[in-house]
């Protein structure tokens, strides 16, 4: 079976299964999709209470939110960036960790990684700056 994202009722489907003690790999025969996408469902929206689906399509919602679209390096983006390698001596990672943890949009680590190699092959210094240079 394909691997594809859920839909709301398919999330209430699995959440009734769950209270009745179906096993995961007789809720992803039930309905129709493969059995890592149950497991990964579950993991990825279980809340306090255990697996709901509201808690789950309120999650897959702010998901789709936060990860609209491409997001491009922008200039306030970069200066964000060169401030945190150059003062702060943050990796790649750390920047986009902390982007993410207040909510703040942010390119990926790969694409900070592009800017410092561009700026050192036109002479920056910003891999000066990376925790391994």
């Amino acid at each position: 079976m394909k691997n594809k994202q859920l839909i709301s009722a398919q999330r209430y489907q699995i959440q009734s299964l769950l209270q009745v003690g179906t096993p995961k790999k007789k809720i992803s025969e039930l309905i129709h999709t493969s059995v890592s996408t149950v497991y990964r469902e579950i993991v990825r929206n279980r809340g306090k209470r255990g697996y709901t689906a509201a808690y789950a399509q309120e999650e897959c919602n702010l998901r789709k939110e936060r990860y609209k679209g491409k997001r491009k390096l922008t200039p306030d983006m970069e200066r964000v960036i060169k401030k945190h390698l150059i003062t702060d001596q943050w990796s790649p990672e750390q920047i986009c960790g902390q982007a993410k943890l207040h909510g703040f949009s942010m390119v990926s680590h790969e694409r900070i990684y592009q800017l410092i190699r561009k700026d050192k092959a036109d002479g920056g210094t910003l891999w000066k700056h990376t925790p391994i240079n």
